[in-house]
């Protein structure tokens, strides 16, 4: 990729939250799993290749040449944030190393298959660059939280096949540590608010049903 496209996307990525079209917090919500015990503290953040279209899609300062540039880069990945560390009594952070965290960590397949991430010395340089000045960036405004974030990269396609797609009723899992994470597709933030129209209470696209009364849920209009 470009030069010129990897700075496009760090500068958006860094944009703040109110800019997006999209919810940022519920997307947050809804890609980060957070398991806290005793003194130990693991994040698992996917992002979602999807995060990139709706990212851009509104941005009118990117060309859609541009858009789909970055777009068709990213689809070829699956990219996954994992902080594991120790929180010790004066506030600071032991962190995993990167090694055996790529090592601990992979997808499982809907055939119940292993997809076991890139190595870093197997990735592209331009998506080295990236994220390692993304990783820079996190660090300065998070401390020693955006210090412990690794960057973990899968391929995106098996046999010719996509091993996720967050828009489909699936589930996406990843086992790290002999511990498993899920999510549970469609993702909301992707899909238009749905509504009650009983109460006029609003929940995220991927809701069928109000959780609260039972009713069934429409798109809002």
């Amino acid at each position: 990729m470009k030069k010129s496209l990897l700075i496009i996307i760090f500068l958006i990525v860094l944009m703040p939250p109110n800019i997006y079209s999209f919810d940022m917090k519920q997307f947050i919500y809804e890609t980060q799993k957070v398991d806290k015990s005793n003194d130990r503290l693991k994040i698992m953040w996917w992002i979602p290749n999807h995060f990139w279209k709706v990212t851009f899609d509104d941005n009118n300062m990117v060309s859609e040449e541009v858009k789909n540039n970055i777009y068709q880069y990213f689809s070829n990945y699956i990219i996954l944030v994992i902080v594991d560390v120790k929180m010790l009594g004066s506030g600071k952070l032991i962190s995993e190393q990167k090694n055996k965290v790529i090592k601990k960590t992979y997808i499982i397949t809907h055939d119940n298959d292993r997809i076991h991430p890139f190595k870093q010395r197997q990735l592209p340089q331009d998506m080295q660059d990236f994220l390692s000045q993304l990783k820079l960036n996190l660090s300065t405004m998070l401390g020693p939280l955006g210090q412990s974030m690794f960057f973990i990269v899968f391929e995106s396609e098996k046999d010719g096949k996509k091993i996720v797609d967050p828009s489909n009723d699936e589930l996406f899992r990843i086992s790290y540590k002999g511990n498993e994470y899920t999510w549970r597709l469609p993702l909301g933030f992707m899909l238009p608010p749905k509504m009650d129209k009983k109460t006029n209470e609003v929940f995220p696209g991927n809701y069928k049903y109000n959780p609260y009364t039972g009713s069934q849920l429409f798109k809002k209009e």
